[in-house]
């Protein structure tokens, strides 16, 4: 698990612990305590601080502060490199599930399907309603939200999505809030959107993931995608340069994402067979194709191991390997770029030593719970288990998470994520 940010990276290490580095640096510094263990890790792709939920269902936040981004309560400030631990009281008790980073704001998702954010709210991405202008430096739930049960959000530059299962609905959809520009929401309006609005559902099954930047990539259980917003330099992957107001289909003849991380102006996915592919700005180095070539298509970056997880930032790629020797290996492309530092172009993936071999999610559910959740999901084994009544898109969330200890067993909806079964992902 990889967060690939503007000056600095962090990492989550197989044993769950994590380590952060400068962009100038060699030495990974343990970030919080060596028994503190994280189950997942954010940062934006320019912004400049970072977020990280433990298996104790609490956030851990560190670096710029710019807006009360952070939303520890604490004014704002330029940098602060000491990590501060969010109690889960700011969540009405509640245990933080997923975390994820605009440039100024944060959003979290709690286990029990609420959202909050904090930061800058100047063009609606904090969701709070009409008129809602100003920046929180504490966490704030974005109210009301009733008949909603939140499975998963994303921030762009400006923005956020949540994804949610309504009442009475078999699919989920997408809800965004914040600006607009260049298409960015994937909504007909172009004024800035200052509360959670609904997308009009596209596609044929339930949303799995969604990155964004200032242009949007959304993930369905099929491995379809759809694309949209900014697409100056071909990071929507479609073959021109023409940006995308509504969600667009990514018609390619033989890719099926898994996972996938939106750069500043580039884009890179993974596939089911583990190949990473990248596309749109390449001068860089992004791309990681050799070259500093733009492309406007998803183009496979040939010298990257087999992976199981990827990230991107402004300038720079990042890709976790998957199999045999290099199962953790992290390896990275492109170009070091802040204010501060102007670094090489590397145009192919490099190894970048780590301690120990970094993790695809991190700890989040013990192997023992992944097997009785598994029989109790199956077919035959589960017919009477009460999990079968839990919502649908539940149960596929929490399958992907159980995937990464490796695959638990047969189920009624538990599809491998990659098509080699035979070789497990370890976490």
């Amino acid at each position: 698990m990889t967060a690939l940010g503007l000056t600095g990276t962090a990492i989550v290490l197989e044993d769950g612990t994590l380590v952060a580095r400068e962009t100038d640096a060699t030495q990974w510094t343990l970030v919080g305590d060596a028994s503190t263990k994280f189950v997942d890790i954010a940062t934006s792709a320019v912004g400049g601080h970072y977020a990280a939920v433990s298996t104790d269902g609490c956030l851990t936040v560190w670096g710029k502060n710019v807006d009360g981004a952070q939303g520890a309560g604490f004014p704002p400030s330029v940098y602060s490199s000491l990590p501060v631990k969010i109690p889960r009281l700011l969540f009405g008790g509640s245990r933080v599930f997923q975390v994820a980073v605009g440039n100024s704001h944060t959003v979290v998702l709690t286990t029990t399907g609420r959202v909050y954010t904090s930061g800058q709210g100047r063009k609606g991405a904090l969701g709070h309603g009409i008129g809602s202008f100003g920046n929180y430096d504490e966490m704030l739930e974005i109210w009301p939200f009733i008949g909603k049960c939140a499975s998963f959000v994303a921030a762009g530059a400006e923005s956020t999505f949540v994804v949610c299962q309504c009442e009475g609905e078999q699919r989920n959809s997408l809800w965004a809030c914040g600006s607009c520009e260049h298409g960015g929401l994937g909504l007909e309006t172009r004024s800035p959107c200052y509360k959670l609005t609904r997308l009009p559902t596209f596609g044929s099954s339930n949303i799995k993931m969604l990155s964004s930047y200032r242009h949007t990539v959304a993930v369905q259980d099929d491995g379809e995608a759809y694309v949209w917003g900014l697409n100056d330099q071909g990071q929507l992957g479609v073959g021109d340069t023409q940006n995308r107001r509504h969600p667009t289909m990514l018609r390619h003849p033989y890719l099926r994402i898994v996972s996938v991380a939106c750069g500043h102006e580039h884009t890179t996915i993974l596939d089911k067979t583990r190949q990473v592919y990248t596309c749109g700005r390449g001068d860089l180095g992004a791309l990681g194709h050799g070259d500093t070539v733009n492309t406007k298509f998803f183009t496979r970056v040939t010298n990257m191991p087999p992976a199981k997880a990827v990230s991107a930032n402004a300038t720079r790629s990042a890709a976790v390997a998957a199999n045999g020797n290099d199962n953790g290996k992290l390896f990275v492309w492109g170009c070091i770029s802040s204010p501060q530092i102007k670094g090489p172009v590397v145009s192919t993936p490099t190894l970048v030593p780590t301690a120990a071999g970094v993790c695809r999610y991190g700890n989040r559910i013990d192997p023992l719970y992944v097997l009785a959740f598994a029989m109790g999901t199956h077919s035959r084994i589960g017919a009477a288990s009460a999990m079968n009544a839990l919502p649908e898109d539940l149960i596929r969330r929490v399958l992907d998470k159980c995937h990464a200890h490796g695959p638990p067993g047969p189920s009624r909806i538990l599809a491998s994520t990659f098509d080699d079964e035979s070789t497990p992902l370890r976490t």
